[in-house]
């Protein structure tokens, strides 16, 4: 921030300061590295964290989205744990009785290499559409009526059948949260409807100097409140805000609101 005064970007009051400082660090944590010289010479950014004492929000005010780029190479999946696998299990399960999805719609953006979105449907028996370019077709066997597409989500989509829309663990990754849940907001045309969203629990980073969890693609850290402050104003109803997975994660169910 190099001694600037800024208004905090997901409330809009702030004042914003700088409370972490990071340099030359890789650019992307997830991307499997074939050689050592590759390894070696990777290209690296600056992480500063500008922090709203309001909200609790905090921004990589340093980070330079076109230095990331997410593909097949991205190894991001957690399934091989049995443990995160029984937390993702009892997410669905709730979804399911929450969203009463039986032979509905679930899209999912960020959706990975698609287990998520599969483990959802084939226990809904609904129809899905993923978006991720990180994706890798047939790496995960999809249900009948799943479908992934390997790209980003943009904005111009319409989802106009849709019963649950699903993004786990994508929101800390994007530069510009507002401008992305505005943009879902427009995707998806009809109020009430219901929607799931997991980031990182930022309060747990705060409270336990957790310096391990703030790297590059992570541009963005929401509290409890700063999450509710940027779903309200974004045209969504915010029904409850859970910590989750021994306090790491904050979920987040919402409606699309009129």
């Amino acid at each position: 921030m190099s001694g600037t005064t800024r208004s905090c970007a997901n409330c809009g009051r702030g004042p914003v300061v700088s409370i972490y400082q990071q340099r030359h660090v890789p650019v992307q944590d997830v991307l499997l590295i074939r050689d050592r010289d590759t390894a070696r010479t990777f290209p690296t950014g600056h992480i500063e964290l500008g922090f709203c004492h309001d909200c609790g929000y905090a921004e990589n005010v340093a980070f330079e989205p076109e230095r990331v780029r997410y593909s097949g190479e991205c190894e991001e999946t957690q399934s091989c744990s049995g443990i995160f696998g029984a937390f993702q299990e009892d997410v669905v399960r709730r979804l399911v009785a929450h969203c009463r999805l039986d032979g509905g719609h679930v899209v999912e953006i960020g959706c990975g290499k698609g287990e998520f979105l599969a483990r959802l449907c084939a226990r809904a028996g609904s129809r899905g559409t993923g978006f991720d370019p990180a994706f890798v077709p047939g790496r995960v066997e999809l249900p009948a009526g799943v479908q992934v597409y390997p790209v980003n989500f943009e904005g111009d989509e319409r989802f106009d059948a849709v019963d649950l829309l699903c993004c786990v663990m994508t929101l800390e990754h994007i530069a510009t949260p507002r401008r992305f849940l505005g943009n879902v907001r427009q995707a998806i045309e009809r109020s009430g409807v219901p929607v799931y969203f997991q980031v990182p629990n930022a309060q747990r980073i705060y409270r336990q100097a957790a310096f391990w969890d703030i790297y590059y693609e992570h541009c963005n850290y929401f509290t409890a409140p700063a999450l509710e402050i940027l779903f309200a104003t974004s045209g969504f109803t915010v029904e409850s805000i859970e910590s989750a997975y021994d306090d790491q994660y904050l979920c987040i169910f919402a409606r699309t609101s009129d």
